[in-house]
């Protein structure tokens, strides 16, 4: 039969005293100490957790809103790509660019319906979309030779 290797010893600090010199005990006295420790110092963790979130919320809780609305803005634009949009001059004066809308409707009323397009791949969709012809890459391409030769 087999005996039991000798249990591992741990050299540990007496934090409960606080005292300097160390002592040797075995893993699993250690163990138990250190729930014993962790047991009695709950009100003292949760007092410091309550702390920590009273804090957090208190600096950071005014800037929620704001934050909020700032990232619903952001959203809203990064995912609503425009075609037609309204720009300000250095005049003040207001115009409408439509340049876009523009050029999908001429390649749709000037070239054959069977046309390729050859344009940068974030114009595919549009072009498909809008011109009603087909593109040599979109979104959808995958393949980045592909879209390197076009560039």
């Amino acid at each position: 039969d087999q005996l039991p290797a000798p249990e591992k010893k741990a050299v540990v600090k007496d934090v409960k005293k606080n005292r300097q010199a160390k002592e040797e005990v075995s893993i699993s006295e250690y163990v138990e100490q250190s729930k014993t420790l962790y047991k009695q110092n709950r009100k003292g963790r949760q007092v410091a957790a309550i702390a920590l979130t009273s804090i957090l919320i208190g600096v950071g809780g005014p800037f929620v809103p704001i934050f909020a609305s700032h990232s619903e803005r952001l959203a809203y634009a990064f995912s609503n790509p425009k075609i037609v949009f309204k720009s300000q001059q250095n005049d003040g004066s207001v115009i409408t660019v439509n340049d876009y809308l523009d050029s999908y409707n001429w390649l749709k009323a000037n070239t054959p319906e069977d046309a390729r397009v050859m344009a940068w791949w974030d114009y595919g969709y549009q072009i498909t979309g809008i011109g009603n012809r087909t593109t040599i890459a979109d979104g959808n391409t995958w393949n980045h030779e592909h879209i390197a030769t076009l560039g």
